[in-house]
């Protein structure tokens, strides 16, 4: 299939624009297995595109779909945002309240890319960087139907009060940068911690001298977090 542009249908008329990619080897073979790789704020689909390959290159059953975020950007009119940044604290009521009414598109998401693929949802993987990793955890954990897992870079949980309908064995993927200016570290931390305390073992991996940003040392393990639980 190579890339392709899609259009992931949402309730109401809705459309999100989005990218997909499987490995041109996989021309004729429909993917059973599915990452949803989600960009961060201010950004949109192509920030994140360019990884798609690198996820997939081991298994040509796998197709990565990288959307763009429903709304423009609040700060910059050329990227997008899954929901509004109204508070420079990410540990604020506002934040958690903004990501949590972002949820159910994440959740009519899911449920098209299901369909129109023909992927149970206990395959597909979900995550993204910074903002998009921190709404694929709130609407991940509370998504109706059972996911392969959950990962997010250089993000955190925003909603730890959350309501959760996953599995506690569901596979959580967390890396972060040791120097990350915009999230700092401590909120992973953070975040692992909550995930423990309400029952979720998160895997996670610290880059030393990363700030925010994604290296290959942690595409090379999500990679193999993904390949290891699906």
């Amino acid at each position: 299939m190579g890339y392709q542009t899609l259009s992931i249908s949402l309730e109401g008329g809705r459309a999100l624009a989005a990218t997909a990619f499987q490995s041109d080897a996989a021309t004729d073979t429909a993917p059973q297995k599915m990452v949803v790789l989600m960009h961060g704020w201010g950004a949109d689909s192509q920030d994140l595109v360019p990884l798609a390959p690198m996820l997939a290159a081991a298994d040509t059953k796998m197709a990565v779909i990288v959307p763009d975020a429903p709304d423009i950007c609040s700060a910059n009119p050329f990227g997008r945002q899954w929901f509004e940044l109204a508070s420079p604290d990410l540990a604020s009521d506002i934040i958690a309240r903004a990501c949590r009414d972002g949820v159910p598109i994440i959740h009519q998401m899911l449920d098209s890319l299901s369909a129109d693929f023909g992927v149970a949802s206990e395959n597909i993987f979900l995550g993204g960087f910074s903002q998009g990793g921190m709404i694929a955890l709130s609407a991940g954990l509370d998504y109706s139907r059972p996911l392969g897992g959950i990962y997010c870079l250089s993000g955190g949980w925003l909603t730890p009060h959350q309501s959760i309908a996953q599995e506690n064995s569901l596979p959580i993927f967390l890396a972060h940068g040791a120097i990350d200016p915009v999230v700092p570290l401590a909120m992973m931390e953070a975040s692992r911690a909550a995930l423990l305390s309400a029952g979720l073992a998160a895997q996670s991996l610290v880059r030393p001298a990363m700030p925010h940003s994604i290296d290959e040392a942690v595409i090379e393990a999500l990679a193999g977090f993904i390949a290891k639980n699906g």
